[in-house]
């Protein structure tokens, strides 16, 4: 199976935009905390992290709609792929209404008989989550309909654009002083740009629905909507979940200035989920209308390169954390939080393990599998939450990153056997290779620490030298060696 031009050129722009959005969210964090405040900022992030949680939970919707447009397109069914649009931004919309209403009891609930902030009461805090979440669904109706062409570099443009705008309303919130105010706004307006920049594009781009309502419903095209989007459903919000769950176990168990920095942790942990995606997703549509064909060495050696790629651009980021976790913590958040460098340290791991998993779930759902992925997800939310509540109460945020990276752990052979069954992967060899790929890349940073240490160099000249030989050793093998030996390395001729 070869990678076509369109998926090439979107994997590019995938590599270069996923640092560059990791990046702006990390500036901005600290300048959040700061403007907010530590307890009302964990506040928000507990009320903003819920609805982004429901907002990655669209029945499978979005996975569906990728996956069946692209399918049905290459069928050249047009009838039916105009009708699937239609029924598909009712659904979604449905969909954002009800999530948007429920999310507001449910937090009233989880912050019933608390505190919450001297500044604000808490329908000014859940009212604006509510908001974006309902913005948070219909965005991705749009982004779904553009992605099952091939076209991954709107969003990324889009997301960028965002994280700019929202940059800019920190920093006149920081200028003015302003309080969590400007934060709440800063964040929704990321959103804001989101929804109506996809919609824009897929209007003038002539791929929108066709508001044949009443056709549209009668043209069974709902139920391989849901059919498929149910199983990649459970899969998603299980994984998101898994992910979340311990910043609310930390919220309530520790504090809200806690929350604030696991959440700030966290981040870093989903921006980097959402560049594994990046990374991967513009192969789904490609596999997706191919599905039917028998090509398993192909597919099993795309999988592979993926994983190597995302190993060479995720260890720039891990390996630091693990030599240097409370230094690069105090830096970044201040010397007050650097106490909680084991957690970061705790968590790159668990980025590390994800990344070496996160493409055999696009594989093993566009090969018409989502059912198996689904089942891995739901044990792995389930166990991470049995886990939190014994870690979390007695150990805090630590704790919680602990039930994070045990999960996922556990889980892990089980995925890997799993998936090479269904592609051919060879999960034991290439997993060898990028856990010593990390290892050497933490010893060359352990070791430009030691001299760095032994010259009194100042942290940030340090974190300026530690990202420059990472993203150097990252760059030559994600662009030579992978492309050039991954293959030949992973994948044996029978």
């Amino acid at each position: 199976m070869k990678v076509t031009p369109n998926a090439n050129r979107s994997i590019l722009w995938n590599l270069v935009t996923g640092p560059v959005v990791l990046g702006l969210n990390l500036i901005l964090v600290p300048i959040s905390i700061y403007v907010a405040g530590a307890s009302d900022y964990g506040v928000w992030a507990l009320c903003f992290g819920a609805a982004s949680l429901l907002g990655q939970a669209d029945l499978g919707l979005g996975t569906s709609v990728v996956r069946q447009l692209a399918a049905w397109r290459a069928q050249r069914e047009v009838e039916r792929e105009g009708y699937a649009k239609t029924v598909a931004m009712g659904l979604f919309l449905c969909l954002g209404i009800t999530l948007s209403l429920t999310m507001i009891p449910a937090m009233n609930l989880y912050f019933s008989g608390r505190h919450v902030s001297d500044e604000l009461e808490l329908r000014w805090f859940l009212i604006p989550a509510a908001a974006s979440l309902l913005l948070m669904i219909l965005s991705r109706y749009s982004i779904s309909v553009i992605q099952s062409y091939g076209w991954f570099y709107p969003e990324r443009i889009l997301a960028i654009l965002g994280i700019v705008v929202r940059g800019c309303i920190l920093l006149t919130g920081l200028v003015t002083g302003a309080g969590i105010g400007f934060v709440i706004v800063a964040d929704i307006s990321a959103v804001v740009v989101l929804v109506f920049g996809s919609a824009l594009y897929m209007y003038y781009s002539g791929i929108g629905p066709e508001f044949n309502i009443i056709f549209a419903a009668r043209s069974g095209v709902t139920r391989p909507l849901l059919q498929f989007g149910v199983p990649t459903f459970l899969s998603s919000i299980s994984s998101l979940v898994a992910l979340q769950a311990p910043l609310f176990f930390v919220g309530w168990s520790a504090g809200y200035a806690d929350a604030a920095v696991y959440s700030a942790i966290t981040r870093i942990f989903m921006s980097a989920r959402m560049s594994f995606g990046w990374v991967t997703g513009p192969s789904l549509p490609e596999i997706s209308a191919a599905a039917h064909v028998s090509d398993h060495r192909g597919i099993a050696r795309k999988n592979v390169r993926s994983v190597l790629i995302l190993c060479a651009v995720v260890s720039c980021l891990v390996a630091p954390c693990l030599v240097a976790g409370d230094e690069l913590l105090g830096a970044w958040l201040g010397a007050e939080f650097s106490e909680f460098g084991p957690v970061l340290a705790i968590v790159s791991i668990a980025i590390f393990l994800y990344a070496l998993y996160a493409p055999g779930v696009v594989f093993a759902t566009a090969l018409g599998h989502p059912g198996v992925v689904a089942v891995q997800n739901v044990l792995l939310c389930g166990l991470t939450v049995v886990l939190c509540v014994f870690l979390v109460p007695d150990h805090g945020a630590e704790g919680a990153a602990i039930a994070s990276l045990l999960g996922i752990g556990i889980l892990f052979p089980v995925n890997q056997v799993s998936l090479k069954k269904i592609t051919g992967f060879p999960w034991l060899t290439t997993t060898f290779l990028c856990v010593l790929y990390l290892s050497l890349l933490s010893l060359l940073v352990w070791i430009s620490g030691l001299i760095l240490d032994d010259l009194s160099a100042p942290t940030v000249v340090k974190i300026l030298i530690f990202g420059a030989e990472c993203a150097a050793c990252g760059m030559i093998t994600a662009r030579y060696l992978v492309p050039r030996f991954g293959g030949k390395v992973c994948l044996r001729r029978p």
